[in-house]
């Protein structure tokens, strides 16, 4: 998304109709007590929740949603090779009240491929010198993204040809359009103005 050259502000703004969470994300929650960080004048630091997360207008059924900062790993991941001034990461509040009440069950397949019903949207807004760009992912079942991301991955890691080597964020290990465009189909399509070509 970005132009060579510093980015002034990125914001990942997340929205799950329902957050049915698995047993791994119950461990992963009860386990993670390490504090959440943003961007802020080009460096991590630990995150000052606002009051005033605004509200994020996604795409249908999603819609308008309230919104809360709940920055996740793609806060590091991103610092780690971006040159950014600001690094924001909302959450819709519903899915916190879901993953939060201890009576929320986990999610159920409603179809042969053993997806539970949840709509999910990712959305990332980019501005550098003035100009703002979006991109993002939809679909049904975000834990049913994680296996085909990782797998398109590793294939391209694996691959004879792959050179480089060292810690890498996912952007810097593969090329990302192309991961993404390889990921398109009936449960997660990608959007926005800028993905090129």
């Amino acid at each position: 998304m970005a132009s060579p050259g510093d980015i002034d502000e990125i914001t990942v703004a997340i929205a799950l109709s329902r957050w049915w969470p698995t047993v791994g994300t119950r461990k992963t929650g009860e386990r993670n007590k390490v504090p959440r960080v943003v961007v802020t004048n080009g460096r991590l630091a630990p995150l000052a929740p606002s009051l005033e997360a605004p509200d994020w207008a996604f795409s249908p059924p999603l819609g308008n949603q309230p919104m809360i900062d709940m920055p996740f790993s793609e806060v590091i991941a991103m610092a780690h090779h971006l040159k950014v001034g600001a690094i924001r990461s909302l959450l819709n509040r519903s899915a916190l009240d879901d993953i939060r009440d201890a009576s929320t069950p986990p999610p159920t397949a409603v179809d042969d491929s053993g997806r539970s019903a949840q709509h999910f949207e990712l959305a990332v807004r980019l501005v550098q010198d003035g100009v703002t760009k979006t991109a993002g992912v939809r679909g049904q079942d975000i834990y049913a993204v994680t296996a085909p991301i990782v797998i398109e991955t590793a294939l391209r890691v694996l691959a004879h040809s792959y050179r480089r080597s060292g810690a890498l964020a996912l952007a810097e290990a593969v090329d990302p359009v192309e991961l993404l465009r390889s990921l398109h189909g009936p449960a997660l399509s990608v959007f926005g103005d800028a993905l090129p070509g």
